[in-house]
């Protein structure tokens, strides 16, 4: 059973870890929100859960290890290093699709944490990974939404229609 204690600890490190790229992702969102097509509102909520989360899955490690990480997450966080990232040759729409991404891979995790803690007895880590587990689901559903409405938002490329015209024109020439 030792071997199993240590896969999940080993699961769990690897969720938080993979928490920390939604959260600095967020951050780097929130801090450039200047986007009046996307409400700030929804993206600070997303935030404050994600570090929920990751304290939550803190906890875990602390209950089952009796360690946990050397830093908490928003300790690791240097906002301006983040912020100083340049993404703006990204659309909104592409960073949601990067968020909405980093999120449906932890919840791959998260169901490897929910079936190894239910194996190994730790019960009270399973339930905390569920709840985690069913509210990911419905960020990576808010995202998705948010996704389709940035796209329907934004301009179509395409050619406009005076060239299509002129250069028809000038086949019938």
């Amino acid at each position: 059973m030792k071997a199993s204690r240590e896969n999940l600890i080993d699961l769990l490190r690897a969720t938080r870890f993979a928490g920390q790229l939604p959260v600095r992702l967020l951050r780097r969102f929130s801090a450039r929100q200047t986007n009046p097509d996307v409400q700030s509102e929804p993206v600070e909520a997303f935030l404050s859960t994600a570090l929920v989360h990751q304290s939550l899955l803190s906890q875990c490690l602390l209950r089952i290890d009796g360690t946990t990480e050397p830093r908490r997450l928003s300790e690791d966080e240097n906002p301006e290093e983040d912020n100083r990232e340049d993404l703006t040759g990204l659309h909104v729409s592409g960073e949601l699709i990067h968020l909405r991404s980093s999120v449906l891979q932890q919840i791959e995790l998260l169901s490897s944490v929910i079936d190894a803690a239910e194996s190994t007895g730790f019960f009270e880590t399973k339930l905390v990974c569920e709840g985690i587990l069913t509210e990911k689901a419905s960020l990576a559903s808010k995202l998705a939404a948010m996704i389709s409405v940035e796209d329907a938002l934004s301009p179509a490329p395409c050619t406009p229609r005076s060239d299509r015209l002129s250069s028809s024109e000038g086949e019938k020439q």
